[in-house]
């Protein structure tokens, strides 16, 4: 993602984000759950809402 991006979010946890992109890609063997199901509810809805004001801000 772009640096203004992160910027005008910085609510969103960027860096860890992108580690734990990597964890599920290259260690999912070890990937629990339990993490996943956290990810899915508590980190993506925040998100999403930035993506889709990201989007809207992009117009028709």
């Amino acid at each position: 993602m772009p640096d203004e991006l992160k910027a005008r979010h910085p609510a969103i946890e960027w860096r860890e984000m992108a580690a734990a992109g990597n964890f599920y890609r290259h260690e999912y063997e070890d990937v629990a759950a339990r993490r996943v199901w956290d990810t899915l509810i508590y980190h993506l809805p925040p998100l999403r809402i930035v993506i889709d004001s990201e989007l809207a801000a992009l117009g028709p």
